[in-house]
């Protein structure tokens, strides 16, 4: 069953989006020293549990792109069985609905929770970040969107501040 393959016994999350979009860098910043290996090209080959803290499992996943879609069984499983997915990009807000909608759609098991949030990662190499937040949250249909940097930390709070309201997750 899904529940025996991914799931933990503690809050669980995973973090997903297009390759490039920083998702270990992401994970990395959370756990405050590195536990998954980043790169400029593709370092994540595998979906693999790279964290955990007392609270939380920390599950990273290879990028989504024209080879590797997250509409496989390995990727669903994973995405039912956790309590929050948190989905990266760093473009424009477009490019990540359909991957949200999706995982609507896969839902959770965990009953009242909501399913993610979408974090706009590397908001340190933006022009206008609270300009654009306002255009995408309207677009995107979600209160819970969010920017932030793995880089200088900026909105990492509003990122775990999220996580508890949608899901009861500490990250």
């Amino acid at each position: 069953s899904t529940q025996s393959t991914w799931g933990t016994p503690k809050p669980s999350v995973a973090f997903i989006g297009y390759s490039g979009t920083g998702k270990s860098s992401l994970i990395n910043f959370l756990a405050g020293h590195e536990v998954t290996m980043v790169g400029e090209v593709e370092t994540t080959h595998t979906i693999s549990k790279v964290y955990e803290t007392e609270h939380t499992d920390f599950f990273d996943t290879p990028g989504y792109n024209e080879e590797r879609s997250y509409e496989e069984d390995e990727p669903i499983s994973l995405i039912m069985s956790v309590h929050l997915v948190v989905i990266c990009y760093t473009e424009r807000i477009e490019s990540i609905l359909n991957l949200a909608r999706f995982v609507s759609k896969c839902g959770t098991p965990y009953v009242g929770l909501h399913t993610y949030i979408i974090v706009r990662n590397k908001k340190d190499q933006m022009k206008t970040p609270e300009r654009s937040l306002q255009i995408e949250r309207s677009k995107s249909n979600t209160e819970y969107i969010c920017y932030c940097s793995s880089v200088t930390g900026d909105g990492i709070d509003v990122l775990k501040r999220q996580a508890i309201e949608v899901s009861q997750v500490r990250i």
